[in-house]
């Protein structure tokens, strides 16, 4: 099992939110904590409805993205007690 999911929202075939709920359907997936991110804000409150653990708006550059994704990982990793 994943220690977290990074999960985009604006997926090709089915979008994160679709993921998500499928995700906390399941028992063996439903307290993975997962972190949404979306170049918008415009599915903050239903990402969260759905079981969202966090909600992350993409930087507009690959720098600030791969600097924002080295912060997340360390902090899930790291300081974050799962159940």
């Amino acid at each position: 099992m994943p220690e977290f999911v990074l999960l985009d929202v604006h997926l090709p075939r089915m979008d994160g939110l679709q993921v998500l709920e499928r995700l906390r359907g399941y028992e063996r997936t439903e307290l993975v904590p997962v972190i949404l991110f979306s170049s918008s804000r415009e599915e903050i409150v239903e990402g969260y409805t759905l079981g969202a653990n966090s909600y992350v708006t993409k930087p507009a550059n690959f720098e600030r993205f791969s600097e924002a994704m080295q912060y997340l990982g360390w902090y899930w990793l790291n300081l974050n007690e799962s159940p």
